[in-house]
């Protein structure tokens, strides 16, 4: 009769180790580790930590500034800021589900501290699409099964798939899981207009086509614009996984995460068309014209070709920096031909991108009417960073100029009066 007690006895001393052993990371230094690796790149943030006697959980009293509170004692506060743009409702949104998730981490015993950090983003992600908990663990699941589906290839080739989830859809069928497991999942699904619909439990039901988008300048790589009007409507969230290997991640009509180099990006739109680029409201530029320009860098920033695009403030003051036979109305410039207008509003997405993928700069004044394109700049030597870099540099003196890296993140840098400084970073 000693065995069974004895087994007992053990269990209980197992029991009390695991209550009582250490949770969470040692202290608020560490956690602020945490919050700055996931979210200054997420949200292109400059993160500080700042102590208050008081803390609001979530106030906005500057749009530039969102602030959490972080475990163990829940007195340190994080306060993340950036000059522009200001946080939308969509980022401030994400910030409170990763303020909750990152509680929940607190809980997470010590020794698993290490690789569960990797999934407080994921959860924060899946919590700021989801009506309740419940659903908000499908769509964890949902982004963590494609997340390793990204790697695979089928005959040699990564694979690509379209993925929409319908959380208002209560239907069964078999689990994304099993049905990514099938020898011909990779074939489904991956066509630009053809996506699979999964329901509220992670069930996949079918293969759906997805229709046309109108809007020509609809905020989503021109291959994802399908996918992304698919999200349009209330309690929709859509992934696609890209043969590049990236993973996007569509909400209210638009891009708004991708997952490249195994690091979240946001990209905060919305934000950036309602934010002025320039100082006074005389110079600021027409919706219409940053929509267009906003649309034809995700496109450049999806296909990877690098790009560098200027805004001129004064047309005839940025002449300056640019050979006289790269303007788009000198004499002889055979591109103004083939593209047929002096307006970059009037061309079609994929005309845009071939003009930015071209070497050198692309420049137009603040009405969208094309100065310039594939300009090799005149720049000042001994500029830190690559040929693009020191081109959007010496642009920004003049307006605005735009970086776009051949690995996609997207950098707008200003001028204010001799100095330079960044307006906006996203993807």
């Amino acid at each position: 009769m000693s065995q069974p007690l004895q087994d007992v006895e053990t269990i209980q001393k197992r029991i009390a180790a695991l209550t009582h052993q250490e949770v969470g990371l040692a202290n608020s230094d560490e956690y602020f580790s945490l919050v700055r690796d996931d979210l200054e790149d997420v949200l292109g943030s400059r993160a500080q930590m700042k102590q208050r006697r008081q803390f609001v959980p979530y106030q906005r009293p500057d749009p530039r500034t969102v602030s959490i509170r972080v475990p163990p004692d829940g007195r340190r506060v994080i306060e993340l800021s950036r000059r522009a743009p200001v946080y939308s409702s969509n980022e401030a949104n994400l910030v409170r589900a990763y303020a909750r998730a990152l509680q929940r981490f607190g809980d997470v015993p010590r020794e698993f501290t290490t690789t569960a950090s990797e999934d407080v983003l994921t959860r924060a992600i899946a919590v700021r699409t989801s009506p309740n908990l419940i659903t908000a663990k499908i769509v964890e699941t949902a982004i963590q099964t494609m997340v390793r589906h990204s790697s695979r290839t089928y005959e040699g080739v990564r694979v690509a798939i379209n993925v929409c989830m319908d959380l208002s859809l209560t239907d069964t069928g078999i689990s994304l899981t099993s049905f990514l497991r099938e020898p011909w999942a990779p074939l489904l699904g991956s066509g630009l207009n053809s996506a699979i619909l999964v329901s509220a439990d992670g069930s996949v039901l079918r293969v759906i086509s997805l229709d046309d988008v109108h809007d020509e300048e609809a905020l989503a790589p021109e291959p994802f614009m399908r996918v992304a009007g698919w999200t349009s409507q209330p309690a929709r969230i859509a992934m696609s996984i890209s043969r590049s290997g990236e993973m996007y991640v569509f909400l209210g009509g638009e891009l708004w995460l991708v997952r490249r180099n195994s690091h979240w990006r946001a990209f905060p739109l919305s934000s950036l068309l309602d934010a002025g680029w320039f100082g006074t409201s005389k110079q600021q530029i027409k919706r219409p014209v940053k929509r267009a320009v906003l649309a034809s860098l995700i496109d450049a920033s999806a296909a990877h070709h690098g790009a560098c695009l200027g805004i001129a403030l004064e047309p005839t003051s940025v002449k300056a920096v640019i050979e006289s036979q790269d303007g788009w109305t000198a004499a002889g410039n055979l591109r103004r031909g083939m593209f047929g207008t002096d307006s970059f509003l009037i061309l079609s997405r994929r005309h845009r991108l071939e003009l930015l993928s071209m070497d050198g700069a692309t420049v137009l004044d603040r009405y969208g009417y094309i100065l310039a394109s594939g300009a090799i700049l005149r720049v000042r030597g001994g500029q830190p960073g690559g040929g693009r870099s020191a081109a959007a540099r010496t642009l920004a003196k003049y307006g605005i100029g735009i970086k776009v890296s051949q690995d996609g993140p997207i950098t707008g840098l200003v001028g204010s009066g001799s100095h330079v400084i960044q307006h906006f970073a996203m993807g």
